[in-house]
């Protein structure tokens, strides 16, 4: 009788444990996930930035005319923007840069 209650203890205790390390495992899972988006957002994030920030360039190398300024770049770390300005997607008085990276995807405009 003693043997089989130490044995359906243990099985018990057994099971919390795993039960217990699965759980973290599960958390630690989708943390790492979390981090790698946040990651993936902020290369898309800088990416947007520093084509609104060559729309800049253009508008005030061009006396503020930057028409036709719709170009795509690809940054090194394989990041892109895609930038308009008074074309499909942009209205005469409005710039905007799109920055992705994997898939994520931000949006930066401006208005003058």
């Amino acid at each position: 009788m003693q043997k089989g209650i130490a044995l359906l203890l243990t099985l018990l205790i057994l099971g919390a444990v795993m039960a217990t390390a699965l759980g973290v495992s599960v958390l630690v899972s989708g943390g790492i996930q979390t981090t790698r988006l946040v990651d993936d957002s902020t290369a898309a994030v800088f990416s947007a930035d520093a084509g609104i920030e060559k729309l800049f360039y253009f508008t005030n190398r061009l006396n503020g005319n930057p028409v036709g300024a719709n170009f795509t770049r690809t940054l090194s770390n394989g990041a892109r923007y895609t930038v308009c300005s008074a074309a499909q997607n942009c209205t005469a008085d409005q710039l905007k840069s799109q920055g992705q990276y994997l898939n994520v995807q931000r949006t930066f405009e401006a208005n003058y």
